[in-house]
């Protein structure tokens, strides 16, 4: 009995694990007017049984609408499943109200901060049927620091063909944030449609910034009666602006010696590739370090590059890449840094850590975000000469525009225009084959040739070969003394296998053990690997080879003559 409950117990833990999820709100805003709203989501990565308590949330704000989404997605044989709630919120009052915590299935969200202002400016129409406002978040700022700007079109009719001008304000860069509508309760009762568009400022120096008038056109459908009583849309364009705005820049605290970043939040991450699972690198081979910097309430424009300088590396960087996004607190800027790293010998390698000096304008201090050193184990390369071509193909790769970084093309290849690749020179395998077949034909009708000579006139080629080396020689030997000594080794080649033809003799001295490596490696220069054989032993070969073809003629003139004597 007591192993039965113990089962039952181990059971239901594992049901509570699996069942286990994660929960959070979001809102598409943190600052609103008291007679705007704002839509709350509440996500569950599992499925829910439990439903959000909003009486607490009740207090602070109105439930104008609610709605429930559930997906399922099964990925590589995997379900999951997420439930979402959604709430059209509009505040009771002004101020800074609380989103609370929910709870469902055991599992909590954060709680949410909401700075409600005040009656915005207006700039009201006829008949207060359309009209105008204007908001900062803020008005007192640093130098650079951000200010969301937001303008409204507000209409009790249906408004169409908005158009926004993109404000232009001496003495400051401005973001776009993006365009929307939606609806929202009049102050007496009646529903209004808005059209709001945002926009991030950054001033540029310190004093008072004047934003100027903002002006808007849309079409607006107002109903008009008609002559039997009823009403028909009519549509008409207006023409609205906005007050003119002012914001008093401080200038930056100077008190730390570095780049001055008034942001919200700031992160800095790295990832390397190019090394295995533990960290290895390889003298001589590079491998990729990207650093990132994300930064709440700052372009990726005004973000410092990262330091990566390193003792025992080389490094060919790209160009940096900026992006800019949304976000209900303004703009999110994020910077990437990359890298190719080269290795100059083995051992440990220590990336030194990167630290970012920042000022917080959230809580009016600095603070430091840090990425802390890597070290990385280096094993031995390549030789030197390797590692030397792998640093220069490295670095051809990476001066390339950014995102068309390529791999290297080999010594022996080049690319065309066409993306096809042409020989540079360099016999290919196919050209080596061919010629050594080639010679090989030439080689053996050669032989059979001389031979069906030999069958037919024994006596004259008896004749020939026993005549003396000095009446054949002059014609061969004077050019293949000459190409020897100017180095043009394809022609000494030519000559040496004309010279061979001439005697018996002089081919049997191509075959002599001390020359024969010396003319191997003149055909793999030729036809193979490309080194080239020793240009002394190469001045030197004619006269080695009339020696021995002498020696070779004397011992055939011998043997002619006892060959005489026993036929």
């Amino acid at each position: 009995m007591k192993n039965l409950c113990m089962f039952l117990m181990l059971m239901m833990l594992a049901v509570f694990n699996l069942q286990a999820g994660t929960l959070s709100a979001t809102t598409d805003r943190a600052n609103l007017s008291a007679r705007e709203t704002l839509t709350l989501s509440i996500q569950y990565d599992e499925t829910a049984d439990d439903e959000p308590d909003t009486r607490e949330l009740e207090q602070q704000f109105m439930i104008l609408s609610r709605n429930k989404s559930s997906s399922i997605r099964i990925i590589n044989g995997d379900a999951s499943s997420t439930t979402t709630w959604y709430f059209e919120l509009s505040p009771r009052k002004s101020g800074t109200l609380v989103i609370p915590s929910f709870t469902v299935n055991g599992d909590s969200s954060e709680a949410i901060t909401i700075e409600v202002t005040t009656k915005p400016d207006t700039q009201a129409s006829s008949s207060q049927n359309i009209y105008t406002e204007a908001l900062l978040d803020k008005d007192n700022v640093y130098v650079q620091q951000q200010v969301i700007a937001t303008w409204r079109l507000v209409s009790r009719f249906n408004i169409s063909e908005p158009q926004f001008l993109p404000p232009k304000i001496d003495g400051a860069l401005v973001q776009d944030l993006g365009i929307r509508g939606f609806h929202r309760p009049g102050a007496d009762g009646s529903i209004e449609r808005v059209i709001e568009q945002r926009y991030a400022i950054f001033p540029q120096q310190s004093g008072n910034i004047i934003i100027p008038p903002q002006h808007f056109q849309a079409a607006v459908d107002t109903p008009q009666r008609t002559a039997s009583g009823f009403f028909r849309p009519s549509r008409s364009q207006v023409r609205l602006g906005t007050d003119e705005k002012s914001i008093s820049v401080m200038p930056a605290d100077t008190r730390a010696s570095t780049d001055w970043l008034p942001a919200s939040a700031l992160e800095i991450s790295q990832e390397i590739t190019g090394t295995n699972q533990a960290q290895q690198a390889t003298a001589g081979i590079a491998f990729t370090r990207v650093i990132r910097i994300r930064a709440e309430g700052l372009s990726a424009e005004q973000l410092p590059p990262a330091d990566m300088q390193a003792t025992g590396i080389k490094f060919y960087s790209e160009n940096p890449v900026f992006s800019n996004k949304e976000s209900p607190r303004g703009v999110i800027g994020l910077r990437e840094d990359r890298a190719a790293i080269i290795a100059t010998q083995a051992g440990k390698l220590t990336l030194p850590a990167i630290t970012i000096p920042w000022y917080d304008v959230d809580a009016s201090q600095w603070r430091e975000s840090v990425l802390p050193e890597t070290v990385i184990d280096v094993l031995p390369g390549a030789s030197t000469a390797g590692s030397t071509q792998t640093e220069r193909n490295t670095a051809d790769a990476v001066s390339a525009p950014s995102g068309t970084m390529h791999s290297p093309v080999s010594a022996t290849e080049q690319q065309n225009s066409d993306g096809t690749q042409t020989d540079s020179g360099m016999p290919n395998p196919w050209q080596i084959s061919t010629a050594l077949l080639l010679i090989l034909v030439i080689a053996i009708t050669g032989y059979w040739y001389r031979l069906y000579r030999r069958i037919q006139s024994p006596d004259q080629a008896n004749s020939i070969a026993s005549q003396p080396l000095a009446v054949v020689k002059p014609r061969r030997s004077a050019a293949l003394l000459r190409t020897a000594e100017q180095g043009n080794l394809k022609d000494l080649h030519q000559e040496l296998s004309a010279w061979a033809k001439e005697l018996p003799a002089n081919s049997a001295a191509l075959h002599d053990p001390s020359v024969a490596p010396l003319l191997l490696a003149l055909e793999k220069h030729l036809y193979g690997d490309g080194s080239a054989p020793d240009p002394n032993a190469i001045k030197e070969l004619p006269a080695q080879l009339e020696k021995i073809a002498r020696g070779y003629s004397n011992g055939t003139e011998e043997k002619n003559q006892l060959d005489t004597l026993y036929r």
